[in-house]
């Protein structure tokens, strides 16, 4: 009797798992796609933190001009902008200090940060 049962339960509970999953996949997706983003921003801040630490300005520069471009949670992409920034000015690129920093503006609805 329990032999013939167990098809069954099995049948059930993967039955629940199924629907259990595929009500709280969209969410996990997003949560997953979120903390992915997070990450590659905050991976690419470091990584630019240790070239430039490591006398690497243009290689810093080039993987922070692309890191703004890509979708992220504001308060890192915010970091990002601010160390090109920084970056542009510390290596005396006015030019280029004035081509981001008006992109900042119209990015972040505020001044930028004024070259020194």
């Amino acid at each position: 009797m329990q032999a013939l049962n167990t098809p069954k339960k099995i049948d059930e509970i993967e039955h629940e798992m199924s629907a259990e999953f595929s009500t709280s996949l969209p969410s996990k997706i997003t949560e997953s796609f979120s903390l992915v983003q997070t990450t590659d921003i905050r991976q690419t801040i470091e990584e630019a933190a240790i070239l430039f630490g490591s006398g690497q300005t243009v290689a810093a520069r080039e993987l922070l001009s692309a890191a703004i471009t890509r979708p992220a949670p504001k308060s890192d992409e915010h970091l990002a902008w601010r160390m090109l920034l920084e970056l542009h000015e510390f290596k005396g690129d006015q030019a280029a200090f004035e081509q981001h920093a008006l992109s900042y503006a119209e990015r972040f609805e505020t001044s930028p940060p004024p070259w020194q």
